[in-house]
């Protein structure tokens, strides 16, 4: 049972690294060709800044995933998982405020 929630894990994981770049990708252009909303620009950029963190820090997780045992890895898992759902909720909430404008 542990082992297909893993797989599920793993899986919605990898679904939200996809819109996580295209969130980034978006929100990055945003500031770099200053079409920002002047009072979203401050909030843009912290988003930014903790989804670059955040990319270290997962990695991390991930390799120590890979080397130690099974109850742990799906404890990372787990953390990777919650987390990245976090950071793609805050940048969505942020493009769909500024797609309201």
């Amino acid at each position: 049972m542990q082992n297909v929630l893993s797989q599920l894990m793993v899986v919605a994981f990898l679904v939200e690294s996809f819109f996580e770049v295209r969130l980034q990708l978006y929100l990055r252009s945003l500031l770099e060709e200053d079409r920002a909303p002047a009072d979203l620009q401050k909030r843009i950029r912290r988003i930014v800044r903790i989804d670059n963190r955040w990319n270290w820090g997962s990695w991390l997780l991930i390799i120590f995933m890979l080397v130690v045992p099974n109850n742990w890895a799906f404890l990372a898992i787990c953390i990777i998982t919650l987390l990245e759902t976090l950071v793609v909720m805050e940048m969505d909430h942020i493009r769909t405020r500024i797609k309201q404008r």
